[in-house]
């Protein structure tokens, strides 16, 4: 059986611990809802391991998806300083902008 990751006290803050829903490996939910810092969650839900793909696409065309300041904020496009660029295969990398 899984046990909760550690986490600090600020790493969720209170409205997403209020509004978001956490969901646990299935037969954790009363480890999650006693754990340190879990426990604010007011939905945890259990859910099943997958255990296969149902369909998958493939493209050669990578493409930019999203783009994050150093401070994890969205940007909406190349901004001077170190950006965050998370690409359609799933790959991030770190790019400067002079």
């Amino acid at each position: 059986m899984k046990i909760p990751a550690k986490i600090e006290e600020n790493t969720f803050d209170s409205e997403t611990a209020l509004n978001a829903t956490l969901y646990v490996p299935e037969g954790c939910i009363e480890k999650y809802e006693v754990a340190d810092n879990w426990r604010y969650f007011y939905y945890i839900k259990e859910i099943g391991t997958l255990t296969s793909i149902d369909s998958a696409t493939a493209s050669d065309a990578v493409k930019e998806v999203a783009r994050y300041g150093i401070n994890g904020q969205l940007l909406n496009g190349p901004t001077k300083g170190m950006n965050i660029v998370k690409y359609s295969d799933g790959t991030t990398k770190c790019i400067v902008v002079k």
